[in-house]
């Protein structure tokens, strides 16, 4: 992982986040945002491609479940040309929208989101 608990605190304390660290799985941190959303703002699994980043987001909605919170959806961004996370959001049903020049020139980013009755149901924890 490029994270350190220490770095990984203090980012999470900046940016007002909620998050999980777990040398094992992986790290994740996310923040309520407006019009009662989620915004993912990191998340990196331990070992990518071994179901890390699934595991990572059953704990965040359980984490969420628990405080009594319902979004209605949740987003976030990446680099357009980060592959490997393309092909996990979508596998995980996401909707993308590309975005040139968003981090700067000749820098596009990928906005991304799903509803979050959407994302319970596809990790099976709507509660069926």
């Amino acid at each position: 992982m490029l994270w350190t608990k220490p770095a990984f605190d203090k980012f999470c304390r900046e940016m007002g986040a909620d998050y999980i660290y777990d040398e094992k799985v992986g790290v994740f941190a996310w923040r309520k945002a407006p019009g009662n959303t989620i915004e993912a703002l990191e998340i990196e699994a331990a070992i990518p491609g071994f179901g890390q980043g699934v595991e990572l987001y059953i704990r965040m909605i359980k984490k969420i479940q628990q405080q009594g919170l319902r979004p209605a959806s949740i987003f976030g961004f990446q680099r357009k040309h980060n592959q490997q996370a393309k092909h996990f959001y979508k596998k995980m049903g996401w909707h993308t929208v590309d975005l040139d020049n968003y981090y700067g020139v000749a820098q596009p980013a990928t906005f991304m989101y799903i509803e979050w009755k959407a994302l319970e149901k596809r990790l099976h924890l709507d509660g069926r």
